[in-house]
């Protein structure tokens, strides 16, 4: 990493950090999963696309079409950015398309509950009373392990279920094969980071 990055972060996150990069377990970018959304629009049917969130207005037939030109994500996303469409939107679609996150799936869940939990990915020690009383307080549940999500309800349930499938997708873009592996929210137990 950069003298920039080592300079704006804490000593032990900036060690944790090469540490896990020298384990070839990042950086991961969308790049790393152009084949795999190139290969999700090449099977779909345009109504599949048309319903993933944010593709309005016929974006369908250009994403499908593009998609079987382009030999990279890169080279699709110039392909299909217009001022009507500009990157930032196209870079969400890939998301959305990876993670097959329809309109009314997307809807639905918000329109019930906006965000359905809050799931602790890292803190500090010192932090550790204001997570206490985070998780008496929140009006959503707060969790630090994915297997507390049992107990909660359906909605909660289903978007956790795409936060499951974007760990797993994340995963096949993570050049160590021995991290490559789906399900790492349970079978690794996946714990907050605790920094000092």
């Amino acid at each position: 990493m950069n003298m920039k990055v080592r300079n704006a972060l804490p000593e032990k996150v900036y060690n944790s950090l090469s540490d896990f990069f020298d384990q070839g377990m990042g950086p991961v970018d969308n790049n790393h999963l152009g084949d795999l959304f190139l290969g999700i629009v090449r099977r779909s049917r345009l109504d599949e696309i048309a319903s993933w969130v944010d593709v309005k207005e016929g974006l369908e037939n250009r994403i499908k079409e593009n998609a079987q030109k382009a030999t990279n994500l890169k080279e699709f996303l110039t392909m299909v950015k217009t001022k009507r469409y500009p990157l930032t939107r196209l870079q969400r679609i890939v998301i959305h398309g990876l993670l097959n996150l329809t309109d009314p799936d997307f809807q639905d869940m918000h329109r019930k509950t906006g965000p359905s939990y809050l799931r602790i990915l890292a803190f500090s020690n010192r932090a550790l009373p204001l997570l206490k009383k985070l998780k008496k307080t929140a009006h959503v549940p707060v969790f630090t392990k994915a297997a507390h999500i049992n107990r909660y309800g359906a909605d909660v349930q289903k978007m956790f279920a795409y936060d499951c499938l974007a760990t797993d997708l994340y995963a096949l873009a993570i050049n160590n094969p021995s991290a490559r592996q789906g399900g790492r929210d349970f079978i690794h137990q996946l714990k907050p980071l605790i920094y000092p």
